[in-house]
């Protein structure tokens, strides 16, 4: 079901520029990375905080896109063939036509919003009734106001059910949703503190959710939440209810967990259902619960429900991108796969290939509602456009018609079974792979047969978080105020490259570093973005100069020796005053015979002034904290004069940045907070938690009264208790301090003392009472266990706990 571009004209009242040629249009995007150019393309030139998409309209007309929609005037003499229609809101009107084409089709179309569990409760629909009707879904998690448009474009007349997911930051923004997706059926999952700066209180948050479900049938929602049943009953939606409270439309009368799935026994409409999940903890009981009401609703079976649960798993909901055999990196996408998403994930594969091959991995489409020639047709030209070195097709499908394919470098199987049987065969070395599979492919035996085979603990680093939380500062400090973001101690041990080149991307304007190594490293990682140097010695020196990092010039000599190996070659410097800290930095009584040096060697430039406060995050100091910023202020004002230049002054830390908005002079550096590590004067939810330290369970054992544990015996018995080994120990970076009680983890979500001393590679810990098993995942620190809770254990502070993490611990980087 297409829609011509002459008919845009009307559907958003824009002004048709100009006009070559009435082309249907089969797609729509607003990355100038997507690999769906073409003249069935129809690009959508949006003015970002970071970016402007008109700045790609040339290079898109090179690569064949013919229809663009632009909110500015634009030079049409170097797009002579191409349709443009100028409008006051790109996303507006991307909105107006994917809810014009949306209106046109007919299918139920269950809308998803709530803060937590979206995503989930989508792909477990998905699952369970692919097998009963044919479907079409959000990518990913595309739920924004650009991304509901995008998921909603992709349904068809071959669909009969689409199930779309809708979230939102602020008031007004649903009242634009919910003609795109206009729902048959609601699920309002919960209302948690996610996005609570956009709204009054959680009340008004959930009623600006509710008005996506102002046009459905039905609207599912838990009753035991308070906030939204009051909401559901305040707008009078047709609400379906489920829960433990005794009026809900579905009560569950009884939840029984045991090893590894919950039964559970239902009451609806007067008939008594029994169905089992395999998960134990609340939030999937809550996800899953939303799907069986759903099927409860329809009138499907007892029999199809737990059919269809017990075939339910984890959803990773992530883009992993993991080392690999062979010197390979592994991006790993196994849990997804619709033509959407391949062609952000192909563009995420070549912004991280760098000089080496890229292989793509990839499984059938299932259900994209176009024909297998259509569908493997746009394949191909993902592939080609996405200029992908070797490509692998697994799926009976993309078998059948591997002839579409054009690429050289091509192989097929009808299944992953037949690939793994030769995939120790495959000529794997030094590549990029992307492995992207729907789900029913199991693609994670391919992931696990790629994947170099190290720790069994890991760090997670949550991409997505990370960006979230700079947007926060970002808007914290305002338009003039420059960012530097601070990689010291691989990134607080989250890896220094990998986070940088995210940051790079979001136009982070500097970096700052310890030691000239980690500014090289970063070099070599393809990273351009300026790179400050806080500990330079004379023997890094030509290391500096070579890499373009910029040193920290903390005293006369150094200055003064950095002049003489110069020998009259450009470079910049960063002046850093002591202003109370005594730790590194010049004096003012340095300042005279500074500004003789300086002025002796005017191809030395000076490209920031600053400080280091030595007390922002205690309040008792706050006058201290002011004396500083005057001293550093008068410091740099007399270089200014003196030496007539214009550098960047900065000397808030993270913590300083909220505390003292009056200092935030031209830039400022985060380091901490950053990674979601709260800190003084910054509200909850301003931040969110990056870092997710995890092992798992290697043994358990009882352990009879009188009997001890660990080494020197010090972990003393005196009744049976159930004892967990798990594989983390002090080399990995968990302190020694956190023996005999003093600290704990958490095991199946509940608490589990240390016992005993912490061993080099191992831990002991307190498992009774706890429903538990050999493999199960142990949280070291991460959302539930923060950061700051262990610092307190240890009187200690975020960034010892962080920066120990041994480097032998895997860093799993994704997209959450």
């Amino acid at each position: 079901m297409s829609i011509l571009f002459s008919e845009l004209k009307v559907i958003t009242r824009g002004v048709l520029e100009q006009f070559s040629e009435d082309l249907p249009i089969e797609h729509i995007f607003n990355d100038s990375r997507n690999e769906l150019t073409g003249p069935g393309s129809l690009f959508f030139a949006i003015h970002g905080r970071n970016y402007n998409g008109h700045d790609f309209i040339q290079y898109l007309y090179e690569r064949g896109t013919r229809n663009f929609v632009t909110e500015e005037g634009i030079d049409l003499t170097i797009i002579p063939r191409a349709n443009v229609l100028r409008v006051s809101s790109s996303v507006g009107a991307m909105q107006q036509i994917a809810s014009f084409k949306r209106n046109k089709l007919s299918l139920e179309i269950i809308g998803i919003t709530g803060s937590n569990g979206k995503t989930i409760v989508k792909e477990w629909l998905f699952g369970l009734m692919s097998p009963y009707r044919k479907c079409v879904k959000t990518p990913a998690s595309f739920n924004s106001q650009i991304g509901v448009p995008l998921s909603v474009w992709q349904a068809g007349p071959t669909h009969d059910l689409g199930l779309f997911e809708a979230g939102i930051s602020k008031k007004g923004e649903m009242e634009k949703l919910e003609p795109v997706i206009r729902p048959t059926i609601g699920i309002f999952t919960n209302i948690g503190t996610a996005h609570d700066a956009g709204f009054k209180d959680q009340q008004e948050k959930a009623e600006e959710k509710a008005k996506l479900f102002v046009n459905c049938e039905k609207v599912i929602y838990c009753k035991d939440h308070q906030i939204i049943d009051q909401t559901i009953k305040n707008k009078s939606l047709p609400g379906l209810s489920w829960g433990e409270h005794p009026t809900s439309h579905i009560v569950i009368e009884s939840a029984n967990i045991g090893t590894g799935k919950t039964d559970l026994s239902l009451s609806y409409n007067t008939e008594k259902i029994k169905l089992s999940i395999p998960f134990t903890d609340r939030a999937s009981l809550e996800n899953a619960m939303h799907c069986i009401a759903y099927m409860c609703y329809r009138g499907y079976s007892q029999e199809q429900i737990n059919k269809g649960l017990a075939q339910l798993s984890p959803l990773k909901m992530r883009l992993e991108y993991k080392k690999g055999i062979n010197r390979c990196m592994l991006i790993d996408d196994t849990y997804n796969n619709d033509l959407v998403g391949l062609g952000t994930a192909v563009e995420y594969l070549n912004r991280h290939a760098g000089e080496r091959s890229t292989v793509l991995i990839l499984s059938d489409i299932l259900q994209s509602g176009k024909t297998n020639e259509a569908l493997y047709s746009q394949v191909n030209d993902i592939i080609q456009k996405g200029k992908i070195d070797r490509f692998i097709g697994i799926g009976p499908d993309i078998f059948t018609h591997q002839n579409i394919f054009s690429h050289g470098d091509t192989q097929f199987f009808p299944g992953t079974d037949t690939f793994l049987e030769v995939i120790d065969k495959q000529p794997f070395n030094n590549n990029v792979i992307l492995i992207k599979g729907a789900r029913p492919f199991a693609f994670e035996k391919i992931v696990e047969r790629l994947e170099l085979q190290a720790h069994g603990t890991v760090m997670e680093i949550n991409l997505k978080a990370l960006l979230s939380n700079l947007y926060y500062y970002k808007g914290v400090v305002g338009k003039g105020v420059k960012i530097m973001a601070m990689l010291k101690a691989l990134a607080y041990g989250s890896g220094s490259h990998e986070v940088a080149e995210v940051l790079s991307q979001q136009g982070i304007d500097y970096f700052g570093v310890a030691y000239a190594d980690e500014g090289i490293s970063l070099r070599k990682h393809g990273i351009k973005t300026p790179v400050m140097v806080m500990n330079s010695s004379e023997n890094v020196f030509r290391k500096l100069i070579d890499y373009q990092l910029e040193p920290e010039i903390y005293s006369l000599q150094i200055l003064k020796s950095f002049a003489t190996f110069l020998n009259g070659v450009s470079a910049g410097i960063h002046i850093k005053f002591d202003t109370g800290m005594y730790r590194l930095g010049f004096s003012t009584d340095d300042i005279e015979q500074l500004i003789y040096l300086l002025k002796s060697n005017p191809n030395i430039r000076v490209k920031s002034i600053f400080s280091h406060l030595a007390a922002s995050d205690i309040p008792d100091h706050d006058g201290f904290t002011h004396e500083q910023a005057k001293l550093l202020l008068q410091n740099s004002q007399t270089l200014k004069d003196r030496l007539d230049i214009h550098p960047l002054i900065h000397l808030l830390n993270t913590t300083g940045i909220t505390r003292f908005p009056e200092y935030r002079f031209d830039m400022v550096r985060t380091g901490i907070g950053l990674y979601g590590i709260k800190q003084p004067g910054e509200v909850k939810g301003n931040v969110q938690n990056v870092l997710t330290l995890k092992t798992y369970v290697s043994q358990i054992k009882t352990v009879t009264p009188g009997a001890t544990v660990g080494y020197g015996r010090r972990g003393k018995v005196d009744k049976e208790i159930q004892v967990a080994v798990i594989a983390i120990g002090y080399a990995d970076g968990f302190s020694r301090d956190f023996s005999l009680g003093k600290g704990f983890v958490l095991v199946n979500g509940k608490k589990a003392p240390v016992i005993g001393n912490v061993c080099m590679d191992m831990t002991m810990v307190d498992v009774t009472g706890i429903d538990v098993k050999t493999g199960d995942e142990v949280i070291i620190f991460g959302n539930l266990l923060p950061v700051t809770q262990l610092a307190e254990q240890l009187n200690t502070i975020p960034y010892e706990i962080i920066s120990r993490i041994s480097k032998r611990i895997k860093r799993i980087y994704y997209y959450g």
